[in-house]
């Protein structure tokens, strides 16, 4: 009896053993669930915190760029506006000198014409005979583009040339050229020259003249010589005067005035 009684308490011990900790465990476990849940709230917290922080800052940094931007545009507006100064400046200068070189030039010419008219009321001394329609090659040389499909009139010496260049250098075949050197009324030399190219189907009369004046001992031939730049011929970096011939006179008899242009004795 006494045996089964101790079995009967060891085996209630070990029930009641059993029993506490099925009960301890499943306070652990409500207990880790809990602390699994109260982790998961602080982790959703922080990755919420975590996120409107990052927005926030994208936010500061969407706002600096966009500062930054209008900064940036408003220096560019600026820039232009000081370069479209600096241009309207430069450009008013240029016109400035532009015009300066032309009164002076004009002022030249003015003087050149009158010294001209006053070499030719002395008389004796005035080989040449000036109308007041010439231009003076410091004209044209200073301000070519004034002449491009313009007619101006010079008076001086024309001599055969060979020389083709800038863009009549392939004109050979279809051009005579000639060296032309400007002249006062007491037929001294200015300085100043240009080459003419005139075409060949017409320069027959032209070269025959001046073959006569060079067998005769004159280095040129005088003329009066109406001439034009053209269009399709100018080219800015040309450092001379290449002009088209496109009407000329000679001499009268009586050395006093000119005989008709060239075109009308052709006609």
């Amino acid at each position: 009896m006494k045996s089964n009684k101790t079995i009967i308490i060891v085996v209630l011990v070990i029930l009641i053993s059993i029993a506490c900790l099925v009960v301890w465990t499943m306070v652990k476990n409500v207990e880790y669930r809990r602390m699994i849940k109260e982790t998961d709230l602080q982790i959703q917290k922080a990755e919420t915190q975590q996120k409107a922080r990052l927005q926030e800052a994208e936010a500061q940094e969407k706002a600096r760029l966009q500062k930054f931007r209008e900064a940036q545009q408003k220096a560019q507006v600026q820039f232009q506006k000081v370069r479209e100064a600096q241009e309207k400046a430069r450009l008013q200068e240029a016109e400035a000198q532009r015009k300066s070189r032309l009164q002076e030039a004009e002022a030249t010419e003015l003087q050149e014409k009158n010294a001209k008219l006053q070499e030719q009321i002395k008389g004796p001394t005035s080989f040449v005979p000036f109308t007041g329609e010439e231009t003076a090659l410091t004209m044209v040389e200073a301000y070519p583009e004034k002449y491009i499909g313009k007619t101006f009139i010079v008076i001086g010496g024309i001599a055969v040339s060979d020389y083709y260049n800038w863009r009549y250098e392939n004109a050979k075949g279809t051009h005579i050229s000639f060296k032309f050197d400007e002249l006062r009324p007491d037929k001294s030399r200015t300085g100043k020259n240009m080459s003419l190219y005139v075409k060949r189907e017409i320069s027959k009369n032209l070269v025959e003249e001046i073959t006569k004046a060079v067998d005769t001992g004159y280095r040129s031939k005088l003329i009066r010589v109406k001439a034009s730049i053209l269009g399709n011929r100018y080219d800015p970096d040309c450092p001379g005067i290449l002009a088209e011939l496109i009407d000329w006179q000679f001499l009268s008899s009586d050395k006093k005035g000119w005989q008709d242009w060239a075109s009308r004795k052709r006609r």
